[in-house]
């Protein structure tokens, strides 16, 4: 059963909410994480929970990072899409995936080279930032790239 839905028709609301819901979820489930990642790290002492709450700041700004290359993704999709242009959407998604690692990878290099830096003026002692390199270096952003490039291609292929 492949039901198409269109978007562009029917209810404002209810299609607002379609788009909103999942969004929200991912957002709630995030936070939720957070707060479970405090608990259980809070038992592992002072040291551990600095360098969560440290990376978690970090972490952040890289994921405004990967979510508007991803928004932008989307939206160049969208167009290709309504303009009924399946073969440009391939280019946009292999020119979105390059776009990524390159993100990914000049964000590893600055990120590698300034964390010493930006950790040490913000108070991290030589345990915090031994912890915060091992939460960085573990981070997946690019996964998370990839894995929002290929729900953005399933959507399109319903």
């Amino acid at each position: 059963m492949n039901k198409k839905r269109d978007l562009t028709q029917g209810n404002i609301v209810k299609n607002l909410w379609i788009l909103a819901l999942p969004m929200m979820f991912s957002s709630i489930i995030q936070t939720t994480l957070n707060i479970v990642d405090m608990f259980w790290v809070g038992k592992l002492g002072s040291s551990a929970i600095a360098a969560v709450a440290m990376s978690g700041a970090v972490m952040m700004m890289v994921v405004i990072v990967i979510i508007g290359v991803g928004r932008g993704t989307s939206a160049l999709v969208a167009r290709c899409v309504g303009a009924n242009q399946m073969e440009e959407v391939n280019k946009v998604a292999m020119q979105s995936l390059f776009v990524a690692l390159v993100v990914s990878f000049l964000l590893a290099i600055v990120g590698y080279i300034i964390t010493p830096f930006l950790f040490n003026l913000l108070g991290a002692d030589k345990e915090v930032l031994d912890l915060v390199f091992n939460l960085l270096l573990m981070s997946p952003t690019f996964y998370e790239k990839l894995v929002q490039l290929v729900r953005v291609l399933e959507e399109v292929r319903r």
